[in-house]
């Protein structure tokens, strides 16, 4: 498939290209990893905005359903956030219209070890101008899989998750502590972490209480 052609089409052209593929795309899967791979790549060098996020929200039930089997990685690719999808910082294609992704992967996937590493390594760069809604993503997996085990991913969802809500505690310690709601939210996604050993987390969690 020619994805340049493909993105360079109406929104009702690409129905036809993509909608057809669907039923083959899953986890584990290298083609399927290739193929995302390869739209993100393609939009990076077109700039095809509106055509692009209209492939993914064709996609969307799809990674729900097998985008997480074995290891994870399509989803993260889906996500944005596989090292071999885009380099780290903001991204030209991403805006506030497109957070959709994560706040609905955090409901629907949260069970999901993959969707909580993606969310903290994307307020760390590519949705680091939404972090205030980004704890809402967090909050939303921490809270409801607390016992999630984290696996192979945990070394660097913690790290992600340490970096991102010391600048911001530190940062904005006053307004937390004036907010007892998102306070509570921040204090309960540090004690997910203290019960996977971060140090940082049960320090942060005294800076604010």
């Amino acid at each position: 498939m020619l994805l340049p052609y493909v993105l360079n089409r109406s929104l009702e052209d690409i129905d036809q290209y993509i909608k057809p593929l669907l039923n083959v795309i899953e986890g584990g899967n290298h083609e399927s990893e290739y193929f995302l791979l390869e739209f993100i790549y393609t939009e990076d060098r077109i700039h095809k905005k509106e055509a692009f996020w209209h492939v993914w929200k064709l996609l969307y039930d799809t990674m729900v359903k097998r985008g997480g089997w074995y290891d994870g990685r399509l989803l993260s690719i889906y996500m944005l956030s596989d090292n071999m999808a885009l380099s780290e910082g903001e991204w030209h294609s991403f805006d506030g219209n497109d957070i959709w992704l994560f706040e609905s992967l955090s409901k629907d996937c949260g069970n999901s070890p993959v969707v909580l590493y993606a969310v903290a390594k994307s307020l760390n760069g590519l949705a680091c101008k939404y972090i205030r809604q980004g704890i809402n993503w967090l909050f939303e997996i921490t809270h409801n899989h607390s016992t999630l085990n984290l696996g192979e991913y945990q070394d660097n969802t913690i790290f992600y998750m340490e970096t991102l809500l010391n600048k911001h505690i530190r940062k904005n310690r006053m307004e937390i502590r004036k907010d007892n709601m998102y306070r509570k939210k921040i204090m309960d996604i540090l004690s997910f972490m203290v019960e996977r050993d971060s140090v940082q987390a049960y320090m942060l969690r005294v800076f604010i209480a």
